[in-house]
C-alpha cells in the first residue's frame, strides 16, 4: 500500500515539491483507489471535504503523509459502504424468497419492492413458459448458463440465459444488464423478451436466440472469404 501511495503521489508531483493540490490529490488518490479495489471511488463531495480537513495549515496543499492518511480514510469509507451494500443485498434475497409463498400477486407485489429494477415476470413460471431443448446448451461462464429454449404458444427458439446471483455485484451487473436492453430497442440489437426470477439466487434473463455463431466464428469467416 504505501509503495502505491508514493508512485501515485510522486506521478502527480511532478516537480518534485513534497505537496498535491487539490486537483492533484483527487487525480492521485482515485488512481490508489481503483488500484487497491474494483469498487467505485467515492463521491466528488467526499474528496473535498478530506482534502479540507487534512489541510491543516490552510495553504491548499497535502503532504506524501497527508494522502497517506486520506488513502486510509477512502479505504474506511469504501469498507463501510460494500458491507452496508451486501446487508442490503442479503435482506432483498431474503425478503424476496419469503414472498413466493404468498401468491403470484404478492410476488409480484414483493418483487417489484425488492429487485430494484429488474422487472420480473412472476404471473407466470420459466418452466410453464418455456421448454429446454436437449442438448440445448449454448454456453457457460462464470457468471451461469446459456439454454436454448422453445416457447410454448409460439414454438419460437430463444435463448434463455441463468445468472446465480451470489454477490450485490452481480446484482448489480443483471440490473444494468436488463436495463439496458429493457431501453435499447433496435434490429441489430439483442432483444429481451422476460425475465424471470428464479428464488432468491437466480434470475433468467429470456432473449432473442442469435443463431449465427460466435463473433469468434464470424471474424474468422470474413477473413477467410
Amino acid at each position: 500500500l504505501d509503495q502505491v501511495c508514493r508512485t501515485e503521489f510522486l506521478r502527480e508531483d511532478r516537480y518534485y515539491r513534497g505537496y498535491l493540490d487539490a486537483a492533484q490529490f483527487k487525480r492521485a488518490l482515485t488512481q490508489v483507489v481503483l488500484r487497491l479495489s474494483s469498487a467505485a471511488p467515492p463521491g466528488g463531495r467526499w474528496f473535498d471535504a478530506v482534502f479540507a480537513g487534512l489541510d491543516r495549515d490552510c495553504d491548499g496543499l497535502l503532504s506524501l503523509d497527508e494522502f497517506e492518511e486520506a488513502v486510509g480514510q477512502a479505504q474506511e469509507t469504501m469498507r463501510a459502504s460494500n458491507e452496508d451494500e451486501w446487508h442490503s443485498f442479503v435482506t432483498q434475497k431474503d425478503a424476496l424468497a419469503g414472498s413466493r409463498g404468498g401468491g403470484a400477486a404478492s410476488a409480484k407485489m414483493a418483487a417489484a419492492r425488492h429487485t430494484h429494477g429488474i422487472e420480473a415476470a412472476h404471473t407466470r413460471t420459466f418452466s410453464g413458459s418455456y421448454t429446454v431443448l436437449d442438448g440445448g446448451s449454448l454456453g457457460e461462464g462464470a457468471f451461469g448458463k446459456v439454454l436454448q429454449v422453445r416457447h410454448h404458444q409460439t414454438g419460437e427458439l430463444r435463448a434463455a440465459k441463468f445468472i446465480a446471483l451470489t454477490n450485490p455485484q452481480t446484482y448489480h451487473l443483471v440490473q444494468l444488464e436488463v436495463s439496458l436492453l429493457q431501453a435499447l430497442d433496435h434490429v441489430s440489437l439483442l432483444r429481451l423478451y422476460e425475465v424471470f426470477q428464479e428464488g432468491p439466487d437466480c434470475v433468467c434473463l429470456v432473449t432473442e436466440l442469435c443463431s449465427g455463431g460466435s463473433l469468434a466464428e464470424r471474424m474468422a469467416f470474413h477473413r477467410e472469404s
